[in-house]
């Protein structure tokens, strides 16, 4: 991820693009995963599926553009990848253990899903 991180950096100073707001960023963000929704939007799982095939490269140009606006996010407001990835997972390995998840099937506690989280 430091990597991927550093790339972005660099890539934004070329272009003197390191200076934008993080809010428009956050609004940026919001359109990426709006454009996903709207493929898969309103239909059962087996549509769901079956569309996320047919439009793949739709799906692979969503990941590729979040992870650009997180990582550009991150440089901007001093966050470490690494780290916080690390310090994320941990947290998640503690409020979800996998007897209890796969059990509820889902993370929302108001839906009967299991949330350890104090």
């Amino acid at each position: 991820m430091r990597e991927a991180q550093d790339e972005v950096k660099k890539f934004d100073v070329d272009r003197d693009w390191d200076h934008y707001c993080v809010k428009d960023l956050l609004l940026n963000m919001t359109e990426e995963v709006g454009e996903a929704w709207n493929v898969i939007k309103w239909v059962d799982k087996d549509t769901e599926k079956r569309l996320v095939a047919e439009n793949q490269d739709e799906f692979e140009d969503f990941v590729g553009d979040a992870l650009f606006l997180i990582l550009k996010i991150a440089n901007q407001t001093g966050v470490d990848c690494d780290k916080a990835f690390k310090r994320t997972m941990q947290d998640y390995y503690e409020r979800f253990p996998p007897e209890k998840a796969r059990k509820a099937g889902h993370a929302n506690k108001l839906a009967g899903g299991v949330d350890e989280k104090r």
